[in-house]
């Protein structure tokens, strides 16, 4: 038997398919990175003016870049006055006025009646009962310390008692017979006290005394 001959295919070659497919995706790469770059750069500039309408009115600067002394009256200018409120914050309670005051304050005052004339009952009653009370004085005390019957000696022992520290006086009197007496005195003490202490002292010195009341 005999073999048939092969027949040549015919078309084009594989070399031209495959470069008009290289043609036809890098065409379709380049189209896609150019809608990328649109739609990047229109979100930028949306995002750049809405942040620029965001941002507050920059404040004027003078040319050592401290604001300004005309920025900073405009924006002290349109600053809004102070308002006060007391009587929103606080509709129930009264106003305190001047004569309110003063009100008040003759409303607790207390009065002090005057004192009486002098030609009052009153003081007739206390001017009539003053002489039958007179104003008692204080008791003392006195020590007699000896009676002598010449003064030399009553001097004597006036010294003694004077060196002991105690207040001493002769006393002059007379006696029954018209005789002259020398009585020596110390004192006085305004209390029963200090008259026993000077009892003590002098009898610890061997000198007798006898405690006199006066008043």
């Amino acid at each position: 038997m005999g073999t048939a001959p092969r027949q040549k295919k015919t078309g084009a070659s594989p070399r031209g398919t495959t470069k008009s497919a290289v043609t036809g995706s890098g065409s379709k790469s380049w189209l896609w990175l150019l809608t990328g770059f649109l739609l990047g750069a229109g979100s930028v500039a949306l995002w750049f003016i809405d942040n620029h309408h965001a941002q507050p009115a920059s404040i004027a600067c003078g040319p050592t870049g401290l604001p300004s002394a005309n920025s900073t009256l405009a924006s002290q200018s349109h600053e809004p006055a102070p308002h006060f409120d007391f009587y929103n914050l606080l509709p129930g309670q009264p106003a305190v006025t001047s004569s309110s005051t003063q009100s008040y304050e003759n409303q607790h005052v207390t009065h002090t009646p005057p004192p009486p004339p002098e030609n009052s009952p009153q003081a007739g009653t206390v001017n009539s009962a003053s002489p039958h009370n007179p104003p008692s004085t204080p008791s003392s005390y006195a020590l007699q310390c000896g009676s002598f019957a010449t003064l030399a000696e009553a001097d004597s022992r006036r010294a003694a008692i004077i060196m002991l520290g105690f207040s001493a006086e002769v006393h002059p009197a007379k006696i029954a017979n018209n005789q002259a007496r020398y009585r020596v005195m110390v004192g006085p003490f305004v209390d029963h006290q200090k008259a026993a202490f000077a009892i003590h002292q002098l009898s610890r010195h061997g000198l007798a005394s006898i405690l006199v009341k006066k008043g």
